[in-house]
């Protein structure tokens, strides 16, 4: 008996391509895996999204899906520099596959500059951030500033009563 045999979704082609140097800015982002990608009615599972080298998300957020495409646009004006095209997809297997790579745009009009601090560190992707996953990050960041006013607090009133006293 055979069984059959379930792999991840693997990316199989991307435009613009990963470390591609372009001189024409793209509309759209689009990434194509190796199986059709599983889609849900109630919620968006699959999704691309594309940030400046800042890290600050510059597509129109409006991936969609077709088989084993996803496509995410982007605005029409931008600036040259390094971009980051981060995708979270769900393959055939019910996987969760996230990746991302980096594109370079050069204008014609205006050719890459790199100052010197930008040369000296390392540029890295950007993963993908889910809003549940950007909730729990900002969750977090208020427990620890509500622990830090707290331990204020209590230094605060222990000064007092040490001073009082004296």
């Amino acid at each position: 008996m055979i069984s059959p045999v379930f792999a991840h979704a693997d990316l199989e082609a991307a435009s613009p391509a990963a470390d591609e140097l372009v001189t024409t800015w793209p509309k759209e982002v689009v990434l194509q895996f190796n199986e059709p990608l599983i889609t849900s009615d109630e919620q968006q599972v699959n999704l691309v999204s594309v940030t400046d080298v800042a890290g600050v998300q510059i597509d129109l957020m409006d991936s969609t899906v077709s088989g084993n495409l996803v496509k995410v646009s982007l605005p029409d004006a931008t600036v040259s520099g390094s971009y980051f095209v981060n995708y979270r997809v769900v393959s055939a297997d019910g996987h969760v596959v996230e990746d991302s790579y980096e594109f370079i745009y050069e204008s014609a009009n205006e050719p890459v500059t790199i100052s010197a601090d930008e040369a000296d560190q390392e540029q890295i992707a950007t993963p993908y951030v889910t809003p549940d996953e950007e909730v729990q990050s900002s969750s977090n960041l208020g427990f620890i500033l509500g622990l830090v006013t707290i331990g204020s607090f209590i230094l605060l009133v222990l000064q007092f009563r040490k001073n009082r006293y004296k």
